[in-house]
């Protein structure tokens, strides 16, 4: 096993549990994909601004409709008491240019009462929204749906949300056009009485009709950040071999300098290493954790030892000479002490996240004086 100061372990060890916690990233494009039938609407903007990649796309768009009607399902309740349930019938909803989108209904059951103040209620909700081109407003047999959910505050006089006043909740899923779906819902309860549900659908690449396809980035996201073979740059370590097409990208997303490590610094980076591409022979000034998200990295140790943690739970130690391939979800544990070279040998993009603990100011990476072994 890799030997970790004392004094650095527990530091560590949380780094190891977080990144090997962390699932596949949802992580957004800069829009611009087709919106399918003309409701999903690009926003324009990353969902997690400055994150390079692009496995989810955002759409954010839209719909409006009428005050609805909230039934009490039980009426020989007063209405405020535990477990009561509501439904909204079903309502015709709007898209931005007014035109019929679908349809719009919901289930309201109270969980709570006399919270946060007396007569208020806490109530859990499922909103189901219905799009589709047909001109029936019921829209019973189309496909593609959204389904919100999550809970909030009603006050004690009215049947819904105060005018004025509004409530983010989760979109929990979808189908058809929105098969995959997650993200999040801001319902808001205009000053006339309206609705307006204001949607931020984050869509896998292929949902959001986004080719998979090595990413691309504009000149600003790389700016500083790559080179030539042998150049030493931010983000392309000197010796690095481009044996393929593609820019490599290491860019860290945080930082930290916890307290129980003085001069160290805790942060989290992201890298994008192309199809072809092979890293220089190097050693790290502390200790680093790397988990691969996407594609297969063939990990070569040159010298010391390193712990792989791979996605089923196995682990396994290698040593000098071993060459390993790294799947998504695999992990490796890397030491000051070990001297090793990554390279992409497939055809896609390997994407992959590292924890490093290192002392404050020193470099990502120490290249080895040695020319790194043909990939």
């Amino acid at each position: 096993m890799s030997r970790i100061p004392r004094r650095r372990g527990a530091i560590a060890a949380l780094a190891t549990a977080v990144l090997l916690a962390l699932p596949l990233p949802v992580l957004a494009g800069d829009g611009g994909a087709d919106p399918g039938k003309g409701y999903p609407r690009p926003s324009g903007e990353p969902v997690l601004p400055g994150y390079p990649g692009a496995f989810f796309e955002e759409r954010v768009f839209f719909v409006t409709h009428a005050a609805v009607t909230t039934n009490l399902v039980n009426p020989a309740s007063d209405g405020h008491q535990l477990g009561d349930v509501r439904v909204n019938v079903a309502t015709p909803t709007y898209d931005e240019n007014g035109e019929l989108a679908g349809r719009y209904d919901a289930v309201l059951i109270t969980t709570t009462i006399d919270y946060p103040n007396p007569g208020d209620e806490v109530r859990m909700v499922q909103l189901n929204f219905v799009f589709g081109e047909a001109q029936d407003a019921q829209l019973a047999g189309s496909a593609d749906q959204l389904i919100v959910s999550g809970s909030g505050y009603y006050p004690a006089k009215g049947s819904t949300l105060a005018v004025g006043t509004s409530l983010i909740r989760t979109i929990t899923g979808g189908s058809g056009e929105f098969a995959g779906a997650t993200g999040w819902a801001d319902s808001e309860h205009l000053e006339d009485g309206s609705w307006r549900h204001t949607f931020h659908v984050l869509l896998p690449r292929e949902r959001a009709g986004m080719p998979d396809e090595p990413y691309a980035h504009d000149d600003a996201t790389h700016a500083g950040m790559h080179g030539e073979a042998g150049e030493a740059t931010a983000g392309m370590p000197a010796g690095s071999v481009p044996l393929g097409g593609g820019e490599f990208l290491r860019k860290q997303v945080g930082a930290s300098s916890p307290a129980g490590a003085p001069g160290e610094e805790l942060s989290l980076w992201y890298y994008e290493i192309p199809a072809g591409f092979q890293l220089p022979t190097h050693h790290h000034p502390g200790d680093q954790i790397a988990q691969v998200v996407r594609g297969v990295l063939t990990f070569h140790v040159v010298e010391g030892t390193a712990e792989v943690a791979r996605a089923d739970g196995s682990t396994e130690t290698l040593v000098a000479g071993d060459v390993r391939q790294l799947f998504p979800g695999d992990a490796v544990i890397e030491n000051p002490g070990l001297v090793h070279f990554g390279a992409n040998e497939g055809d896609e993009m390997v994407v992959l996240y590292t924890a490093t603990l290192f002392t404050a100011g020193s470099p990502a990476a120490i290249p080895v004086p040695s020319p790194s072994p043909a990939a």
